[in-house]
């Protein structure tokens, strides 16, 4: 609330009390500098909101249309699931499953644990939020291929269907 003159190399003459500001000078007012503030709370506040919504559209793109993550490549789930009936460990085959292996019992296991020598996913092809695997195989009787059908379920891709007989449409004539 005082002021003095400074000439450039020191101060002169004693503190003064501040007299009111001259013609040219402007009043402070606190009212407009409490204005910018929330005017800049409310900017960023807009930004945001703005981006917690951009983050939740991809995130609702990346998980809920997708239901999976297609980074993980449908055959190998296919490969892992076969590589556990080969093994004998069915739980862990059920766990890639829709319904377990119990309900869904594909011909190459018919004959029980144990039974696949030996297998390899070599195509895989999305449609929409599925997939179908052509993997080739050899079980104790035969040998042959076979298609595993893949579909989201719980936020993972698990086999639903393994026929033999390839969907029309589906893969190339090339993919055999």
């Amino acid at each position: 609330g005082t002021q003095r003159y400074w000439d450039g190399t020191q101060w002169v003459g004693q503190a003064a009390p501040m007299g009111p500001p001259g013609p040219g000078a402007p009043a402070k007012s606190p009212r407009k500098s409490n204005a910018k503030v929330w005017i800049w709370l409310g900017v960023g506040l807009g930004v945001a909101v703005l981006l917690i919504v951009v983050i939740g559209v991809f995130v609702a793109v990346d998980f809920g249309t997708k239901a999976f993550d297609w980074v993980t490549e449908p055959a190998d789930t296919v490969n892992e699931y076969l590589a556990a009936v080969k093994a004998g460990d069915m739980a862990k085959a059920d766990d890639l499953t829709c319904e377990g292996s119990d309900a869904f019992q594909p011909d190459l296991t018919a004959e029980g644990a144990g039974d696949l020598r030996d297998y390899y996913a070599h195509n895989s092809q999305r449609v929409n939020n599925e997939a179908w695997v052509l993997f080739s195989y050899e079980t104790e009787a035969e040998s042959g291929e076979a298609v595993a059908y893949l579909e989201p379920v719980d936020g993972s891709l698990r086999i639903c269907e393994i026929s033999e007989e390839v969907p029309k449409g589906i893969f190339d004539e090339d993919a055999f």
